[in-house]
């Protein structure tokens, strides 16, 4: 298996990110992993020129993929967020309510990721942005100093 790697992108400026599909028009947090994919060809060719691009371009087509991306997800200072699993949640997370408290979530920290797909009792569970996000008390306290340093601290 090839190795995972993280980068953490930092905007240098405000963006928006459309979705648009059959009569639906949303914007997104964060980029798809084609229009991350997009930024790196337009980097390539702004470094190497347009034949760059084509050599990569034919090393997808032509074998294995040299690299995969996934879309970009969010974080807050050093606190990454992922996609919330598409698996009911565990039962020792029945203890959190009624369902109602999670309904809304999209996004989870890697411990609560990491218990969620082990089964377990999450540790004790913050959820933040109007329960779109869940994060473990540690995690929150990172992430208040992060946003302390670059902007208003989460709900």
């Amino acid at each position: 298996m090839s190795p995972v790697l993280a980068y953490r992108l930092e905007p240098r400026g405000p963006f928006h990110f459309g979705r648009r599909g059959w009569g639906v028009e949303e914007t997104a947090e964060a980029p798809s992993s084609d229009t991350l994919f997009s930024a790196v060809c337009a980097a390539l060719r702004e470094a190497r020129g347009p034949a760059a691009v084509a050599d990569l371009v034919a090393r997808f087509r032509d074998g294995p993929p040299p690299f995969r991306l996934s879309s970009a997800f969010p974080h807050a200072g050093e606190v990454l967020l992922f996609p919330r699993p598409q698996l009911p949640l565990p039962e020792q997370w029945r203890a959190m309510g009624d369902g109602k408290e999670t309904r809304r979530l999209r996004y989870v920290s890697r411990n609560v990721l990491d218990a969620w797909l082990a089964g377990v009792a999450p540790p004790t569970v913050r959820l933040l942005q109007e329960g779109v996000v869940a994060v473990t008390d540690g995690e929150w306290e990172l992430a208040r100093e992060a946003l302390a340093r670059g902007g208003a601290p989460p709900e």
